[in-house]
């Protein structure tokens, strides 16, 4: 049991959501823990890789707390099949280092990497959590840092295992873990280190090429099937996403396709009775207008007799004018004013002097001498 159960617990400030909150189990992972199992991942090596996961745990209101602070490599595991089991020593290791580096914090869970395979749960992690880690708020990690993909499982019940839908990354000091990454750095020395266990040290460091190198072990056939069906099911499951998500932007598509087309179909309609409308309203329109002209003709028709009519009276009034200024033109003689005249030139040019400007100005009914106009009738008395 955790024995930081039943405390007060203070939320980290700083924190990053990583999928959605679950509700069986709140996990928060410190940054530095999570940088050093992605280092671990990514080394290069030809087995698996394992790691036991340590901080506190607390229930709030009914609920499981996780805080992980700190996180132990698995050495010395022993392989199968190139899958990593913890070995005696392994544990005495982990043990170690929890009291070195992280006193008062308790194991929360462990963490599988497995490159390659996704982060499906396979049967032997499960077989092994449940009977490792009894507590429901202990929890497994698996890493595939090819991906790069994790996902954290706990228990569900005493059958079986369930996937947390996401977690919390917070970000704080933590020396414990900072001075556990410096002393167990997981990149590797630039020289390959000589090693202990397998022979004589003087051999191995004076005759190298005398040391033999360990055949890897056979991969286990069975394990090595089972792989091969997590993978072709894992593609399976892909393939049927795939199909899922292409069906339904094929649905979505031909779904606004229709919409579409129906919208179309609506505006022809509302177009083809707007046009009839029109048609209507243009006949009706033509209809009135060749009605109008015809009335505006025959209007006009008669309004043009008229003005010929009154054209008529006004030549008989002129023919009558010119008969009258005819009769008295034997008294006076007319005269059209030319550019430059004036009353006393045109005196001079009748009388031979200009002394009878008065009485052109008298018969004329002129007020102003100097007041005639270019193109002006004036009558001359003889």
């Amino acid at each position: 049991m955790s024995e930081n159960m039943g405390k007060s617990f203070d939320f980290p400030l700083n924190i990053k959501q990583m999928g959605s909150t679950d509700v069986s189990l709140k996990v928060y992972l410190e940054d530095y823990v999570y940088t050093y199992l992605y280092q671990i991942a990514k080394r290069e090596t030809v087995c698996d890789k394992l790691a036991v996961l340590v901080g506190k745990h607390f229930v709030e209101n009914g609920k499981d707390i996780c805080v992980i602070s700190g996180a132990i490599e698995g050495k010395f595991a022993e392989t199968s099949g190139n899958r990593a089991t913890f070995t005696q020593e392994s544990w005495n290791y982990i043990n170690r280092q929890l009291e070195m580096h992280f006193k008062g914090l308790c194991i929360l869970g462990w963490t599988y990497i497995q490159p390659d395979f996704g982060t499906y749960l396979m049967p032997s992690e499960e077989a092994f959590h449940k009977e490792c880690f009894k507590e429901k708020w202990q929890m497994l990690l698996i890493i595939d840092p090819k991906e790069p993909l994790d996902t954290m499982y706990c228990l569900k019940d005493e059958f079986g295992m369930c996937r947390l839908k996401g977690y919390f990354i917070y970000y704080d000091k933590n020396e414990a873990m900072q001075n556990y990454m410096i002393e167990n750095s997981p990149i590797p020395p630039k020289e390959p280190l000589i090693e202990e266990e397998k022979g004589n040290m003087f051999t191995k460091f004076f005759f190298p090429n005398k040391s033999k190198k360990e055949e890897p072990k056979a991969p286990d056939r069975i394990d090595a099937a089972g792989r091969i069906r997590t993978l072709l099911n894992r593609k399976e499951e892909e393939r049927a996403r795939d199909d899922k998500f292409r069906n339904i932007a094929i649905t979505a598509v031909c779904t606004s396709l229709c919409m579409v087309s129906v919208m179309m179909c609506g505006n022809l309609i509302s177009n083809h009775q707007r046009l009839r409308v029109l048609e209507e309203q243009l006949v009706s329109f033509q209809e009135g207008y060749y009605s109008d002209i015809g009335k505006v003709m025959e209007e006009a028709t008669i309004q043009v007799a008229n003005v010929f009519k009154d054209m008529d009276r006004e030549n008989v009034v002129q023919y009558e004018v010119v008969e009258v200024e005819v009769s008295t033109e034997s008294a006076h003689n007319i005269y059209w004013v030319e550019e430059g005249d004036n009353l006393w030139s045109i005196s001079n040019k009748f009388y031979g002097t200009g002394d009878n400007v008065a009485l052109i100005m008298e018969v004329n009914g002129l007020s102003d001498e100097n007041l005639i106009y270019y193109g002006e009738k004036l009558v001359i008395p003889r």
